[in-house]
């Protein structure tokens, strides 16, 4: 093989590989971050914002339960997952 088709086969070749880190870091999606039904942005703010009075703090506890008690679901169910014991499969 001659030099030239050799160069040739490089430039694809390295081509090819900035076209794929092109892609994927342009594709505007992290390593790691889910995108499913189940993938929802945590709230950093609380419903009712800085306000002090009582109303607004019984809103925000409301919604802090809310919080925990979805938690404690996801937890029930990651515990139950993991203590899934194995069940033999038949052969078709």
């Amino acid at each position: 093989m001659s030099s030239a088709v050799k160069a040739v086969i490089w430039i694809i070749v390295l081509a090819a590989i900035a076209g794929a880190i092109y892609w994927f870091i342009g594709s505007g999606v992290p390593v790691g971050v889910p995108t499913g039904e189940g993938a929802t942005a945590p709230s950093a703010e609380l419903p009712t914002g800085a306000a002090t009075d009582d109303t607004s703090l019984d809103l925000d506890l409301g919604a802090i339960d809310a919080q925990l008690d979805s938690f404690d679901a996801d937890n029930a169910s990651i515990d139950q997952g993991l203590a899934d014991e194995p069940v033999e499969q038949l052969a078709l």
